[in-house]
């Protein structure tokens, strides 16, 4: 219980000041660098090891969205032997 305390207190201190100083614009480069690489690779442009480092980005992009409670999960066919 008190561990629970301690973040919420920790939370109300921290996070306003986190979203204070959250540029979005940084965000816009990202997912547009983000997309222009993914794009370029699909092209053929790029080389084969952007095929690796697209996977850690997206493998970090669902941690991400797991841990926020975004991540939707695919429906699988029911005749599907796992």
């Amino acid at each position: 219980m008190a561990s629970s305390m301690i973040q919420s207190a920790a939370a109300a201190v921290v996070g306003p000041k986190l979203v204070r100083n959250f540029r979005f614009s940084w965000l816009v480069y990202g997912a547009v660098a983000y997309f222009g690489i993914r794009y370029l690779n699909k092209k053929g442009v790029m080389p084969k090891q952007t095929e690796f480092a697209m996977n850690a980005m997206n493998r970090g992009i669902d941690t991400a969205k797991e841990h926020l409670g975004l991540k939707q999960e695919t429906p699988q066919p029911d005749n599907v032997v796992h």
